[in-house]
């Protein structure tokens, strides 16, 4: 079972819940780093496809139909299981800003996740009780669900909010860069670049290096978009994850 197989994942989360990514700014990237963690598990399991996301539930929902195929069923002499009981949440007791057209109410982003993370977050850990209200629950398949859910809330918010990214509409022009680039400030506030069809953007230089705060090669966070019809060219340059 992916508990037994592979704990140190699982109890990543109980051996730093007090070390700094509870209660900080670090939540949401601490968070988002464990949940890539038990992606990259996934992907070397038998009969896992080459990259895949893990499933998000959204409380007001029905659990993800492909939870059982992620995560395994039931086994016997494992202890008592049951189904989880779930009381749906009342929208008019959250924030607005967990509501698609109003997330983009709180702009500060060291705000934003506290609320998220002691608020909403906490709220739903509460609720399902059990284990799910402890420093160890990853060892519920239910928080690796729960918390792809609070990392997409974070990357929408990143991403519809205009005051956390500057966006190069690189339509009519290119731009050239030569030198060190930094996008981000903080590892909150990003900067993304947006490629549109017949623009370009240049990277040049072996000394210029381009910084995305937590960049990441894959589907789930991408800073740089190219989109059809755009380029990115890189010609001696870098791309460094931050």
């Amino acid at each position: 079972m992916w508990l037994n197989e592979n704990p140190h994942v699982v109890d990543h989360h109980y051996e730093y819940f007090n070390a700094g990514i509870h209660n900080t700014n670090n939540f949401l990237p601490g968070h988002r780093a464990h949940v890539r963690k038990m992606e990259a598990y996934m992907v070397t399991q038998p009969d896992c496809i080459q990259f895949s996301l893990l499933p998000k539930w959204y409380p007001e929902n029905p659990l993800p139909t492909n939870l059982e195929a992620i995560f395994g069923t039931a086994y016997d002499n494992s202890s008592i299981t049951m189904n989880l009981p779930y009381t749906p949440l009342d929208p008019n007791t959250y924030p607005e800003i967990y509501l698609p057209q109003g997330y983009c109410g709180m702009t500060d982003a060291g705000s934003f996740s506290d609320d998220l993370e002691t608020g909403y977050h906490a709220d739903v850990h509460s609720l399902a009780g059990g284990e799910m209200n402890t420093p160890t629950s990853p060892r519920v398949p239910l928080f690796w669900t729960w918390h792809a859910w609070v990392d997409e809330i974070w990357y929408r918010w990143e991403r519809d909010c205009a005051a956390t990214y500057t966006v190069y509409d690189l339509s009519d022009n290119k731009i050239t860069i030569n030198g060190v680039v930094t996008w981000s400030s903080s590892q909150y506030v990003k900067g993304e670049i947006e490629i549109e069809d017949g623009a370009e953007l240049i990277i040049s230089g072996s000394n210029t290096t381009i910084n995305m705060a937590n960049s990441q090669y894959d589907a789930r966070r991408t800073y740089i978009r190219v989109k059809p019809g755009g380029k990115l060219s890189i010609n001696g340059a870098t791309l460094t994850g931050m």
